[in-house]
């Protein structure tokens, strides 16, 4: 079952899909066309690649979150994120999806160095500069979309302590950069600091 899965999130059928929904916004922001053949991240070398990562974020020993307010890696065209709750996951609070807005007219992004002093999980922007404009709850079955943009900061509310994981799968779509398996890994600069968000009228 989980194979087929992954299969079908990384699949041609699947990006034309999305391409059907997102796909005038995703040629204005990242100039992808709705290409006839897409391949799959770390094995081709295709424009566009595709991604299906089934993860979990650790049980909790005190109230904390995995990322505070942050973008993600410029190579990213969207993401997907679906959440499998456990159903004895009950009584924890928080691990929602948070889509924020920059309070000023434009948004400071952190020094590296500064990006775990808040102690809410690594962020690129101060606490204080940023707002939920939206937020999605952490339920079983529950999925969000996103194009990725410098302006597309989003973060996850701290949960409370619990003994389940966090469960989801993390559904995305890269720009290839360059040679074969040479996609930009999470450990680089997102969107450098020079390029910091200001806020859309």
């Amino acid at each position: 079952l989980w194979k087929r899965f992954v299969q079908y999130h990384t699949s041609q059928t699947f990006y034309e899909e999305v391409f059907q929904i997102l796909g005038e916004q995703i040629r204005t922001l990242h100039k992808v066309r709705n290409t006839s053949h897409v391949g799959v991240r770390f094995k081709d070398s295709d424009e566009v690649l595709l991604d299906c990562q089934i993860a979990i974020n650790t049980p909790v020993r005190k109230r904390s979150t995995v990322r505070g307010a942050h973008v993600d890696q410029p190579d990213e065209i969207y993401a997907g994120l679906l959440y499998f709750r456990h159903h004895n996951d009950t009584r924890s609070k928080g691990g929602n999806f948070n889509v924020n807005k920059c309070l000023r007219r434009r948004c400071s992004m952190l020094p590296r160095e500064k990006r775990h002093m808040f102690g809410i999980g690594e962020t690129q922007y101060r606490p204080t500069h940023v707002r939920i404009a939206s937020q999605i709850l952490y339920r079983a079955n529950t999925f969000v979309m996103f194009i990725n943009s410098k302006h597309a900061i989003h973060s996850v509310t701290p949960r409370t302590e619990t003994r389940f994981s966090r469960r989801l799968v993390n559904i995305i779509a890269v720009r290839h950069q360059g040679g074969r398996g040479r996609q930009t890994s999470s450990n680089d600069n997102s969107l450098g600091e020079e390029e910091e968000p200001r806020l859309s009228n």
